[in-house]
């Protein structure tokens, strides 16, 4: 318990003991809280607050950052147009929150000229959670594009996946195979 002035600031320092056979990564929220005015101090509002501070502790050596793209859809809307969807699921032993993985998309027409690309924005991703990623709502004209959707999750190598999209069929996605050339 503390007592804070008001204009003033207070640093608090804590520890945190980590197991030995600990592994990978942990996080949680530490919360302070106010004490609302004591019903003699003559005020007529009584309010508390609260501030919550995130933590996050990592075990050198055993991290393990690992994702994968689990599904691949789309939205269409006729006044906004398409909305890509991702859905990825964390394999690893690390919340993916430092970074999050970041989404990127290019769409291709058959010429390979790139005409619509973006982001995916979604948030932390706990192990063994899944995911939602999605894009803005953007527009493309009928027609065939190849898209191909990566994700950057702080590893070396990123993560990917290529798909043909139909502006008639927008919801039936089909997996590209890797082309042999």
């Amino acid at each position: 318990s503390l007592t804070i002035a008001p204009g003033k600031k207070q640093t608090l320092r804590y520890m945190i003991d980590v197991p030995k056979e600990a592994q990978g990564g942990y996080w949680g929220l530490v919360g302070f809280k106010s004490r609302p005015l004591k019903k003699d101090s003559g005020g007529g509002i009584k309010v508390t607050t609260e501030v919550v501070s995130f933590v996050a502790v990592e075990v050198e050596g055993t991290l393990k950052r690992k994702i994968q793209i689990t599904q691949l859809s789309s939205e269409y809307i006729k006044d906004k147009g398409i909305r890509l969807m991702a859905k990825l699921k964390n394999l690893g032993n690390v919340p993916l929150l430092s970074p999050a993985p970041c989404g990127k998309f290019k769409i291709n027409a058959q010429d390979n000229n790139i005409i619509a690309e973006g982001n995916l924005n979604g948030l932390m991703i706990l192990p063994e959670e899944i995911g939602d990623y999605t894009s803005d709502y953007f527009k493309l004209a009928n027609g065939e594009y190849e898209i191909i959707i990566t994700f950057d999750y702080g590893e070396p190598k990123l993560i990917g996946k290529k798909a043909v999209i139909t502006v008639d069929t927008f919801h039936d996605w089909k997996e590209l195979k890797p082309s042999s050339k």
